[in-house]
């Protein structure tokens, strides 16, 4: 290319070979220098000074600029720009630089300012006009660093257009398109239209979009950055190297092409993409040659230091924004009342600004509903969504960040939304917002204003995230402070409401717990079901608006399921529950939407069940309303106890008076009821009894509990008849029939008379009366319980086990009750419900009041009410429905027992006599087992029974149940046995032993029940 002739002196052209090249690299060398050293002085670096003065020269020797001093300073100067030279007169000052008013573009012209240390002249190369095409040679080049050298870089996209289209010049090709590298990707602003960066005009944004590109070795622009070399494309369609895998398509316009790595300390930066070179002789398409790598090699060498000036350039002006933002992020959130509501609207406004997104919205998590609480920009309603729901749903649940740049390419995205608003979602950013690692809200940021959302974005949205992170944790936190304070204020409130109440009124408590508990909840229907365990079912006085009593099997419903398992139930769409019944609601008309039912508990018991219905205000129950009501459960529980234990003790004075009333009466009119009762016993009977001899064995077991009761049972005649051999030896090696001059005779007869009374079921025979009492004896004679007990308790002990469950037909009294058999009819009719224990007393009062079964003839008269009362008490204390009252009184008995309180004294006999009942779980484990068995044969003739009666047969008693007998010996050890002996333990240190074979068998049945399980699933 010829060099226009604007300076008196001869151009000469500069020609691009081997020698000059050297040359060109140390003057850019000059140039990035001086840009990186921001213009500092160099004339103290004597290499650098040596090179400028060298390749000054040269530029004298072309340009004919005479070359009056050595280096001090220079400066690339803009055609733009003019040299403002000081006067003679002025002395040596430095020359400055203003702006011409000539009109010149940046494209015309350039221009080299040199200045001389000793004398402030000046030198200005010639300019060179570059309006022409370019040769590709030195002096191209050096037009080309100048002028890029004066390229602002406040705008990265200003700048790399301009690097593109200096490229396309100096390579005299059509297209240019530069690649920084991001991470893995490849970025490139490009004009939408030519998708090329040289035809982009940065400040019409309309036009300008941007290339990402993953980096992969097979593509020309990844294998260029990956292997740190140059690709061609030539005008054949093939590449250098061969193994790349694109293929050009049709519909392109690339004929030849280059791409050309530009290389900072050792790392590739960016990528620069030329196409189809032109000839400058013909203009025709000729493929890119190595002196082209070479000429575009030594440019990139000048253009990475403007790249990453102006990189650096962007991230210190975005860093000083975002800091910025943050700022007054921080100050705004540091003035901002501590208002949920509020704070996520200034959240969402301060990261719309700061992220440059059109919308944005903020999701806050509901941890006691799981849900999200949408916050929509500019919309002040409250939308709530499942926690898992699209993309916010997801970020919410794994705490990952989704950057999207397509959102209708992403199927977690709802399209519908965009449909109905008419708005188009293009990006999307959905970030979590943390506390302490612990997500507490998301915000999805929408439609970047330029481009997509990148990596940067992220990084500053996660400084943000932090500031609103704390904001919001401490909002919370006061809310839920603010909350708790009124729940503890109203639970205080309800329970001095509570308190002031009369013990005796069980259903105004039950009516006040229902009404305190609607008022805590805010909800608009409560019912409280007290629990029958001995009948199995629900019950209330109070729920029902007609006034009477209604009963369900606590089998049915959601209200039996809270009181079978103890487990809170939070049900958001009732309709939706297949435990609900929906026929309730038809035929009322009420509308039941949801429901928290929650279980009364006292000393881990569930005595009743509080059910609350539809939340106000649309609402479904939360996680505060189940913590609220739990507190609030808690206290009622121990009003609702008060309150029963007095019905329990009142009840229980009346059965006793009526029970000592028939014993009066008995004794009026032995005789006469003796001939129902008592069968006069064998005389032979007696003789062989007293002639029977103890085995070594019985001998030295029988007052422990290695004693083998199964050798003895109902199936073995001979072996059975024993048994009334052993309980006298019980008697008498206890001291009792000689401390109460019992007789011989009339004890055996007695004996006898009781087993005769016991029916031949399967589990509540003589066998088991007699283990009953045994048991007794083993724990007074091996464990030490004479220190609490005396004679005459002991005595109470022995008979109330052989008495306790005279005439049991296997049956239970829930089932006596429900079928109405006449014992059953009787008893409900007395007001009472302990079928079978009032008619075992009975019994055993007619034996004892028998001349010839009397065994307390030899006690005084206060000994035998003593007796009397003790041995109703205990028997009526076997009934199961009485097992909760009991076992907490008991305990409250550890550590303060008074054995001169007869009240204590005859609770802590009731508790013997209860635990030895149920003692077959603390024997070995072969011996428990055993006694499984009869136990689920008998539950088993029951269940036959209900199911003949069209009666609900409970699982246990169903023997259609596999595993029966592992997991109903299990549940029982775990809901009865473990709490009563662990109990009875405390009391009597002693019997330690026992509970340790308890918790034994106990994890025994476990194994078992763990085994049938696997095998069932395989």
């Amino acid at each position: 290319m010829g060099c226009g002739a604007s300076h008196p002196q001869t151009q000469r052209h500069l020609d691009f070979n081997a020698h000059i090249k050297q040359d060109v690299l140390s003057y850019m060398d000059i140039v990035v220098r001086m840009m990186e050293g921001s213009g500092a002085d160099l004339h103290k670096d004597n290499a650098f000074t040596r090179r400028y003065n060298k390749l000054a020269r040269k530029i004298t020797d072309l340009s004919g600029v005479e070359r009056k001093a050595s280096y001090s300073k220079i400066t690339v100067v803009s055609p733009s720009e003019e040299i403002i030279e000081p006067q003679d007169n002025q002395g040596p000052r430095t020359p400055r630089i203003r702006k011409s008013k000539s009109g010149v573009s940046d494209d015309e012209t350039i221009g080299l300012l040199y200045r001389s240390g000793r004398a402030g002249s000046i030198g200005l190369a010639t300019p060179v006009p570059c309006n022409g095409k370019s040769d590709g040679n030195l002096e191209d080049l050096i037009k080309i660093s100048a002028e890029l050298a004066t390229a602002p870089v406040t705008s990265l996209e200003q700048v790399v257009v301009t690097i593109a289209k200096k490229t396309c010049w100096l390579m005299n090709c059509e297209k240019a398109t530069l690649y920084i590298k991001t991470g893995q990707k490849l970025i490139a602003y490009v004009d939408r239209s030519t998708l090329s960066t040289n035809s982009l005009n940065p400040s019409v944004n309309k036009d300008m979009t941007t290339i990402s590109k993953d980096i992969s070795p097979l593509d020309p622009e990844g294998s260029c950055v990956h292997n740190m070399s140059a690709v061609y494309l030539d005008r054949s369609g093939s590449y250098r190297p061969a193994d790349i895998a694109a293929v050009p398509t049709e519909e392109t316009d690339t004929k030849v092409s280059m791409w050309m790595p530009i290389v900072h300390e050792g790392d590739v930066f960016a990528c620069m993409q030329v196409i189809n070179k032109r000839d400058t002789k013909n203009f025709e398409i000729t493929n890119f040659t190595e002196e082209d790598e070479s000429l575009l090699g030594s440019l990139n060498l000048f253009v990475v230091t403007i790249i990453k000036n102006a990189l650096l350039y962007k991230d210190l002006n975005s860093a000083y924004t975002h800091s910025a933002e943050l700022l007054d992020l921080v100050k705004t959130l540091s003035t901002t009342e501590l208002d949920l509501d509020r704070l996520c609207n200034h959240i969402m406004y301060s990261a719309k600004r700061l992220m440059c997104a059109d919308r944005c919205s903020l999701f806050v998590i509901d941890k006691s509903t799981s849900q999200l609480v949408a916050n929509f920009d500019g919309h002040a309603k409250e939308v709530r969504i499942p926690l898992a729901t699209g993309i916010a749903g997801y970020v919410a649940t794994t705490g990952n960040v989704c950057n999207i740049e397509d959102a209708y390419a992403d199927q977690r995205f709802n399209k519908e939304t965009d449909k109905q608003t008419g708005y188009k979602t293009n990006t999307i950013l959905c970030a979590p917002i943390a506390y302490n690692g612990d997500v507490l809200a998301v915000a999805q940021l929408v439609n970047k204003d330029s481009g997509h959302f990148t990596k940067d974005d992220e990084d500053t949205f996660a400084g943000f995230s932090t500031f609103a992170g704390i904001s919001i944790q401490n909002t919370m936190l006061h809310s839920q402070m603010v909350r708790e304070k009124k729940t503890i204020s109203a639970v205080l409130s309800t329970v001095r409401q509570l308190n002031k109440l009369d013990i005796m009124q069980t259903d105004v408590i039950c009516a006040q717990i229902m009404e305190q508990a609607k008022d805590l909840v805010k909800c608009e229907r409560c019912a409280l079901f007290m629990v029958d365990k001995g009948h199995n079912q629900l019950y209330s006085t109070v729920a029902n608006q007609t006034g009477g009593e209604i009963r369900f099997p606590m089998s049915q419903g959601i209200a039996g399921h809270v009181a079978r398992t103890g487990e809170i139930q939070n049900i958001v769409d009732a309709y939706a529950d297949e435990r609900f019944n929906i026929e309730v609601d038809k035929k009322t008309g009420f509308v039941t939407r949801n429901i928290l039912c929650m279980p009364v508990i006292y000393s881990k018991e569930v005595i009743a069940v509080t059910q609350l219905v539809n939340k106000e205000g649309n609402d479904a129950f939360n996680s505060d309303d189940e913590k609220t009501l739990q507190v609030f459960s808690e206290f009622a529980a121990m009003s609702l106890r008060n309150a029963q234990l007095f019905e329990f003790m009142r009840a229980a004075e009346i059965e006793t008076k009526a029970l000592l009333e028939v014993s009066n009466q008995s004794a009026t009119n032995t005789r006469k009821r003796s001939s129902t009762i008592y069968k006069k016993t064998d005389a032979s009977r007696l003789v062989a009894l007293k002639a029977m001899t103890l085995t070594d064995e019985e001998g030295n077991t029988l007052l422990t509990t290695a004693f083998e009761i199964h050798k003895y049972n109902i199936h073995h005649a001979a072996m059975h008849e024993r048994l009334m051999r052993l309980s006298h030896e019980v008697f008498k090696q206890l001291g009792i029939v000689k401390t109460f001059n019992m007789n011989e005779e009339k004890l055996y007869t007695f004996l006898c008379t009781v087993q005769s009374k016991y029916r031949s079921v399967p589990y509540h025979n003589f066998t088991h009366a007699f283990d009953v009492m045994q048991t007794l004896a083993a724990w007074i004679a091996s464990y030490d319980l004479k220190q609490y007990l005396n004679s005459l308790d002991i005595l109470i002990l022995l008979l109330s086990g052989l008495c306790h469950d005279l005439d049991h037909m296997g049956l239970n009294n829930s089932f006596l009750l429900k079928v109405e058999t006449p014992l059953g009819v009787l008893s409900a009719s007395s007001g009472s419900r302990s079928v079978l224990e009032v008619h075992h007393c009975n019994i055993a009062i007619d034996i004892l009041q028998n001349d010839q079964c009397n065994v307390l003839e030899g006690c005084t008269d206060a000994e035998t009410k003593d007796v009397w009362k003790g041995l109703i008490e205990s028997i009526l204390s076997t009934d199961m429905a009485k097992h909760t009252e009991l076992c907490a009184a008991f305990k409250g008995l550890i550590g303060c027992y008074d054995q001169s309180n007869t009240d204590q004294k005859r609770l802590v006999l009731s508790m013997l006599l209860k635990a030895a009942d149920i003692s077959n779980i603390t024997k070995p484990f072969e011996v428990s087992r055993e006694w499984g068995q009869y136990v689920t044969a008998e539950f088993d003739r029951q269940g036959a029974q209900e199911q003949e009666a069209m009666l609900d047969v409970k699982p246990m008693f169903d023997r259609q149940n596999k595993n029966q007998l592992a997991t109903g010996q299990l549940e029982f050890i775990q809901a009865v046995g473990l709490p009563l002996f662990t109990n009875l333990a405390k009391f009597f240190p002693t019997l330690a032993p026992v509970l340790t074979q308890l918790k034994q068998n106990r994890n025994a049945w476990q194994d078992i029940v763990d085994t049938h399980q696997l095998r069932d699933d395989k």
